[in-house]
């Protein structure tokens, strides 16, 4: 039943972006060191998986795709403290990057937010609009999490870090979509 729900939520999606092409891909286990945030998906180079694609659970943000095999790909956690993705603040538009923090106990943190911003508690933090920030081959305002928490001012005195809470359920992911085509010229 949660299986036909996933692809349901999917079908969702892709009405709402009809400008994206996904592909459903089924998770077939996780790390197996448990070193790393990473899951190993059912789909590869065969299905048009390449590196760095955009992957969703469907409505969040999961994480980017590291390493393609022929019918198979790793995608490598939002959570992972190597993983980084453009960001901002949905309602106030701050932008900032979203780092993986859980090999150093944390979740997630949007860095680099200017300090004239002051976030919402439970706003909610999107994969980045704008063209600076925008991670490649990652649409903008997909759902990455929400503020968790006061804000902490950087050492340095000129932005502020937000801890995020994920919105994506990373210990039960079964099925995921790979955003293969984000709809944007040249994207």
């Amino acid at each position: 039943l949660q299986q036909v729900e996933k692809y349901e939520q999917i079908l969702d999606v892709k009405e709402a972006h009809p400008e994206w092409t996904l592909v459903t891909a089924k998770v077939l286990n996780p790390d197996p060191t448990g070193l790393q945030k990473s899951i190993t998906i059912d789909k590869g180079a065969a299905d048009g998986i390449r590196r760095g694609m955009a992957v969703v659970d469907p409505y969040y943000f999961v994480g980017l795709v590291v390493a393609v095999e022929e019918h198979s790909a790793k995608v490598m956690l939002a959570i992972d403290a190597s993983s980084a993705v453009g960001a901002q603040l949905l309602e106030s538009q701050a932008d900032g990057i979203v780092y993986g923090r859980w090999q150093i106990g944390g979740r997630m943190d949007l860095s680099y937010v200017d300090l004239s911003v002051t976030p919402k508690p439970g706003e909610l933090v999107v994969t980045s609009t704008n063209l600076e920030t925008r991670t490649s081959q990652v649409p903008g305002g997909i759902i990455i999490g929400k503020v968790e928490g006061e804000p902490q001012k950087n050492p340095q005195g000129d932005a502020q870090t937000i801890r995020v809470l994920p919105a994506a359920d990373f210990d039960n992911l079964k099925i995921v979509a790979v955003i293969v085509d984000d709809g944007e010229a040249g994207g």
